[in-house]
């Protein structure tokens, strides 16, 4: 494994005209083996901030797993066949590792340990590579497993219930080539916020405001959907311009300005009068209401005791 030591600032491009600029740590990475459910196999793990992520190869651009380190225990792991093993215990899961040496194990539970402890190694580099992984995240691979992954570790099965709601949705009101349109959008806002946050981009004070009115327009539309004649679509647009106005100061800097129009486009459809009148004057989202009032309401201690930048 070999370590560079760069500081090197990213300005890369996907296919899809995605941009994230900036520099990005990574304390250490290297080839390591994994235990699956039957067998070892190799991976290419890579040690930022609190995270473990690992992929199959130092090349591929979508990671497989990320393993969270906060409050996580590392211990050695006895195995036969891997000499040099030890393992992380995560939450409710368990991910056996194995190193080619003795040195390269110590090495590696040590990093594992200090940030698991929330500090950062010694080893520190800036690369490329790690952007074009999170650029990735935050663009096509966002659409797929890996994003969704992502956000769904965040959010809970709740936040995933809320994206299919909203699909169904606006599905109903302008299609399936919408429904997805938006949704893909969702998801890069949502997973390039997460990873500036991480990589602590965003500070905790940028976030609050942005996060007082979340919780504010999700208040309204919880009591909007429970007591329908106090639906009101002005007030529901003008705080949702609100809330667009305060992510594009907070991501302006992060963002190219295509991206920037469709964060913006994105949150004026979503408090769009006609797509609010369907939500909750329509017959035929009759059914919808309750159960996104419902899954509206079980998100809500999940997200605001979790969320960054939460008072």
């Amino acid at each position: 494994m070999a370590d560079k030591d760069k500081k090197k600032k990213v300005e890369d491009d996907d296919d899809e005209g995605e941009e994230l600029t900036g520099e990005v740590d990574i304390e250490k990475e290297g080839s390591l083996s994994l235990l699956g459910k039957k067998k070892w196999s190799h991976q290419w793990f890579m040690l930022a901030g609190q995270d473990l992520l690992y992929k199959k190869n130092e090349k591929d651009p979508e990671v497989k797993g990320v393993i969270k380190l906060k409050d996580s225990k590392i211990e050695d792991f006895k195995d036969e066949k891997k000499e040099h093993a030890f393992q992380i215990t995560a939450g409710d899961e368990v991910f056996k590792i194995a190193a080619d040496s003795a040195d390269d194990k110590k090495d590696w539970i040590e990093a594992v340990k200090t940030a698991a402890g929330g500090k950062k190694t010694e080893t520190k580099k800036k690369q490329s590579r790690m952007m074009a992984f999170k650029k990735n995240l935050a663009g096509k691979v966002a659409t797929s497993g890996a994003g969704k992954k992502m956000l769904e570790e965040f959010m809970g099965k709740e936040g995933k219930t809320l994206l299919k709601q909203l699909r169904e949705l606006i599905t109903l009101q302008d299609g399936k080539s919408k429904a997805k349109e938006i949704e893909d959008n969702i998801i890069k806002l949502g997973v390039k916020v997460l990873l500036l946050h991480r990589n602590k981009d965003i500070a905790e004070s940028e976030l609050r405001k942005p996060v007082d009115f979340i919780k504010q327009l999700w208040s309204d539309v919880l009591d909007m959907l429970e007591i329908s004649f106090c639906y009101d679509a002005d007030r529901l647009k003008k705080a949702a311009a609100k809330l667009e106005d305060e992510f594009a100061k907070m991501l302006g800097k992060y963002i190219s300005d295509k991206n920037m129009e469709m964060l913006r486009a994105t949150l004026k459809y979503l408090g769009s009068e006609p797509l609010m009148n369907r939500l909750f004057t329509a017959d035929d989202t009759e059914k919808l209401r309750p159960d996104m009032q419902s899954n509206l309401r079980l998100l809500w201690d999940r997200a605001f005791d979790t969320a960054p930048g939460k008072k």
